[in-house]
């Protein structure tokens, strides 16, 4: 993944740069390589020809990204699933949920039920209660991220509540229901609480 590195290998024949020369000395000044999840596409002037001429590459490394001994070319050309194509095996990806799906390929990467196009916060943890934009309940800001602020905004929501009394205004209701009986009230509290501290968590009721 780019935090280390080999030794270096040679991908082709030596070539004498100083063919043409001087005239034409700007030999290697104009290499260019776009790189994939597999390996890399290289064009570059050489001189292989006792001239000046340009050549493509196309260079892959035998990445082994589950380390069986087999090439990941090798396994994806043998039936691997690789289901967005990008030669990486599938069991090489990540898969947020654990559904079976990779993230690439998954239309709901965390699992929430809103799909990845309009969930705003696509990395939700397992298991938490969500609103309709994929945010947390709880998370006024919808920033992905329960903190101080919105525990701020909670007690200004319930202030003049008790519990199954609604609070105002609606998006009360709609950012802290965490047992999605219509109101906001003081079991959300503690909800919201949990979610900062862990604590055990009330029946409802």
């Amino acid at each position: 993944g780019g935090r280390t590195w080999t030794e270096n290998v040679a991908v082709s024949p030596v070539f004498d740069s100083w063919v043409g020369g001087p005239n034409q000395h700007h030999i290697g000044d104009y290499t260019h390589m776009i790189s994939d999840n597999a390996g890399a596409n290289l064009a570059f002037a050489a001189t292989f020809n006792n001239e000046q001429d340009i050549y493509f590459m196309r260079i892959e490394p035998d990445v082994d990204c589950n380390g069986d001994g087999t090439p990941d070319r090798d396994e994806i050309a043998a039936g691997a699933a690789d289901c967005n194509g990008n030669l990486v095996p599938d069991e090489c990806e990540p898969d947020f949920d654990n559904d079976g799906l990779v993230n690439g390929c998954d239309s709901d990467m965390d699992g929430d039920g809103v799909d990845n196009e309009t969930d705003v916060c696509d990395s939700t943890p397992q298991g938490s209660a969500v609103k309709a934009d994929g945010s947390r309940i709880g998370d006024f800001k919808s920033d992905c991220d329960i903190d101080l602020r919105d525990y701020r905004s909670f007690v200004l929501c319930i202030q003049d509540s008790g519990p199954n009394v609604p609070a105002t205004p609606l998006e009360c209701n709609q950012s802290a229901d965490f047992d999605n009986d219509g109101d906001a009230d003081l079991f959300d509290f503690h909800e919201l609480l949990s979610v900062y501290t862990g604590l055990q968590r009330l029946p409802p009721g």
